[in-house]
């Protein structure tokens, strides 16, 4: 993938998953427990250092209510500021 393009994923697709687990009042602990995978990796993703995998992707959208355009930023909000 295009390092740049990475970069500007990252940027997005972390505050998003932020926005849309805060918006319906859960933990990291608990998202992360949720789509099964570790604390660290979620928070690393949310600080924007690292993307999720397709299938880790579209869990998270599952359990957050949102769908891969808006976690991906190509269509309207995850919600909250």
């Amino acid at each position: 993938m295009d390092k740049e393009l990475t970069e500007d994923l990252k940027k997005v697709v972390g505050p998003n998953i932020r926005k849309a687990r805060r918006r319906l009042g859960l933990s990291q602990a608990r998202l992360a427990e949720m789509v099964e995978m570790s604390t660290e990796v979620l928070g690393r993703m949310e600080r924007k250092k690292v993307l999720p995998r397709l299938e880790r992707l579209v869990l998270l959208c599952k359990f957050l209510g949102v769908t891969p355009d808006q976690m991906l930023g190509f269509s309207a909000s995850t919600g909250g500021s």
